[in-house]
């Protein structure tokens, strides 16, 4: 035998004669007859639960990805693995960059959490720019929002020298005046 398998058993002979011996999967076990026996038993049991195991968690695996969407093992994300989770080096994660020294678990950067190769779900990355060009939008429009009431204050503020310039000695016509004032006020919703 070139590549014995685990539990394979043969014939050995030495200076006492034959004996029987049992491949453990490291190496070939001497042994009496009934003790070979009973390791090569032992062993092939052994051997027995590892596949059925090995099968077990096959099968958990397929019904996780069946019950995330993927139906074929060729369809799951090749980073993850179809899971969606990622163990990173360090505790930037998908951030990318300088990080911590620990191992960190985010969401794979190549699905996006989704577990599929052919479905990724909207980067993180692209998800995290737009949330601040929302926030530099809103803080721009507070700012104007600022300007627009010290504007309208200043505003009214002019309207209300106009309306004191109808009722004085104008070179302009008082009326005229007056309308601009009541123009400048209603701009403003005064």
């Amino acid at each position: 035998m070139t590549n014995p398998a685990i539990g394979d058993a043969r014939l050995a002979q030495d200076d006492h004669g034959w004996k029987l011996e049992v491949f453990d999967g490291y190496k070939w076990i001497h042994a009496g007859y009934t003790e070979a026996l009973a390791n090569a038993k032992l062993i092939a049991l052994e051997k027995e639960r590892d596949e059925l195991r090995h099968a077990d968690s096959e099968r958990t695996y397929t019904q996780l990805l069946n019950l995330r969407g993927i139906f074929h093992k060729d369809d799951a994300c090749e980073k993850c693995g179809g899971l969606g989770n990622y163990t990173y080096g360090s505790t930037s994660t998908w951030r990318g960059g300088i990080g911590g020294r620990a191992m960190t678990s985010g969401p794979c950067d190549k699905c996006w959490g989704s577990g599929d190769k052919h479905r990724a779900w909207m980067s993180h990355r692209k998800v995290d720019a737009m949330v601040k060009e929302r926030d530099a939008a809103v803080t721009s429009l507070h700012k104007l929002a600022e300007e627009v009431l010290v504007m309208r204050a200043a505003v009214l503020e002019v309207a209300a020298e106009m309306a004191l310039l109808s009722g004085a000695n104008f070179h302009a016509a008082p009326d005229a005046v007056q309308g601009w004032a009541d123009a400048l006020r209603e701009a403003v919703g005064a």
